[in-house]
């Protein structure tokens, strides 16, 4: 059960990095537009305007939860600090049993150091910070900014695949592993129902031959008694 509720963790997560990267893909779109010497000041500010409303959607995206848990922590420190561990083996032993640990950071890291780590690329230019004037406009970032985007949400994406081929390899494991113990147990706690039912029928044989010929050892003097009288 566990295995599966983290399973069910990692769907949840594909789904909202699935629409990281069609909001990626539309900014990429506006972006290419906002390049367009035809366009004039009306159509920059539309497309400023439509990307701002994406970047708070990315913020919503960052600060969803599952079950009060967090699916993306908002720094790789917070989510080194706190790792989210699934044991994947019957014992669940916090010491011995090997654990799989969940990536919660994947593409968004608030931090603003300078490392170019998910959607933040320097001091005050993230897509899901727009506290600084200097990220709030599509001519802050480069095509190739967005497409730096795009490859971590991609990289994001084949992270969670991996760790959910890795979960439903272990549930398949514990379930094929449950199902020989039950069939382990069975065999040494369980009455053979075929092997009793044979040893009551040679038991109840033997003892209606016996009570057979008690009776015709009993039935031999009292005909002896009748000859002599």
């Amino acid at each position: 059960q566990n295995v599966q509720n983290a399973i069910s963790f990692l769907q949840v997560q594909d789904g909202a990095l699935t629409q990281v990267t069609k909001i990626l893909d539309r900014m990429s779109e506006l972006k290419t537009m906002h390049l367009d010497v035809t366009k004039n000041s009306s159509d920059l500010l539309n497309y400023d305007a439509e990307f701002n409303q994406l970047q708070d959607q990315l913020t919503n995206i960052r600060d969803e939860k599952f079950n009060s848990i967090s699916l993306f922590q908002q720094t790789a420190a917070l989510a080194t600090a706190s790792p989210l561990k699934v044991w994947t083996t019957e014992q669940g032993d916090t010491t011995n049993s090997p654990a799989m640990t969940i990536s919660t950071h994947t593409i968004f890291d608030t931090t603003d150091d300078g490392t170019g780590v998910g959607l933040e690329l320097n001091a005050g230019v993230d897509l899901t910070d727009k506290s600084a004037a200097a990220s709030d406009s599509l001519g802050d970032f480069t095509v190739d900014n967005i497409g730096t985007f795009i490859q971590n949400a991609a990289s994001a994406r084949a992270n969670n695949g991996a760790e959910m081929s890795r979960m439903q390899a272990s549930l398949a494991m514990l379930t094929t592993n449950h199902a020989n113990i039950e069939a382990a147990h069975s065999r040494l706690v369980d009455v053979d129902m075929a092997v009793e039912s044979t040893h009551y029928a040679k038991h109840n044989i033997l003892v209606q031959s016996s009570a057979a010929m008690l009776a015709q050892a009993n039935s031999v003097p009292n005909i002896a008694l009748q000859l002599l009288g």
